[in-house]
């Protein structure tokens, strides 16, 4: 992940729970490339640890995880771009594919891209920047997300979302209930106008609040979900480094 994304956020999310469930674990920018991950990689195995790499972004992280060493494990979180636009690219597609043939788990934060991910791989293997109290909604105009943060953290607020039809949002909003999804800008400006004038926000806020905090999105399930997800990629078993041939005497 590079630093100062909506990755780099969840980088860290991540990160606490993995902490949380007795792991070492460490950050790894993308700006660092290949290189800089397999002299980390190295250093973990050499003190004799089991490594498993979590790459957030099947292109862009994924790709420089196929060169590490076969007993490592990877772990990747596919994103919405990755489904939305990289997937229609051949040659990147191919490349995930790669990628996703590699990893020991795939991880979808929502149905539509695991959907979309199987299509990809066809018959091959199948795996907060504001605090605005007083605002009266927070709107989302994705054309494509996988999960997105900024809604997420929106809701934890109490905030009310007005969101785009699409399904990254689809998977964290319930409409009319947590929040509501348009699917024209037009529709998007005029639900907005409509929660500003009628004062809808705060129950729908606070359903949200309410969804993200022990719902489905609630920091222990994702704790647990990745609690199973680690556990099970530990288990995929992995080749032994080769022992180094002696010198002869």
């Amino acid at each position: 992940m590079t630093a100062f994304t909506g990755n780099a956020v969840t980088a860290e999310r991540y990160r606490d729970h993995f902490c949380g469930l007795g792991y070492t674990s460490e950050l790894a920018s993308i700006d660092d490339g290949a290189v800089g991950l397999r002299l980390r990689v190295g250093r973990a195995l050499s003190a004799g640890s089991a490594v498993v790499v979590v790459a957030i972004h099947a292109f862009r992280a994924g790709r420089l995880a196929l060169g590490l060493p076969d007993e490592v494990r990877i772990v990747t979180v596919l994103s919405g771009t990755d489904m939305n636009k990289y997937a229609l690219d051949g040659e990147r597609a191919a490349l995930m594919r790669s990628v996703i043939a590699r990893s020991s788990a795939v991880v979808a934060l929502s149905e539509p891209l695991m959907t979309a991910c199987r299509a990809m791989i066809g018959s091959g293997p199948q795996p907060p920047a504001w605090r605005d109290e007083a605002c009266a909604a927070v709107v989302n105009c994705s054309a494509a997300e996988g999960l997105s943060n900024a809604v997420l953290e929106a809701m934890a607020l109490g905030k009310a979302v007005v969101a785009s039809d699409i399904p990254g949002n689809r998977a964290a909003l319930c409409h009319g209930r947590t929040g509501w999804l348009e699917g024209s800008d037009r529709g998007i400006a005029e639900r907005v106008m409509m929660v500003a004038s009628r004062g809808d926000a705060e129950g729908v806020g606070a359903a949200a609040r309410e969804e993200v905090l022990s719902g489905a999105f609630a920091a222990t399930v994702e704790r647990c979900a990745w609690a199973a997800v680690l556990a099970g990629a530990l288990a995929v078993p992995r080749p032994r480094a080769a022992e180094p041939e002696k010198p002869p005497q």
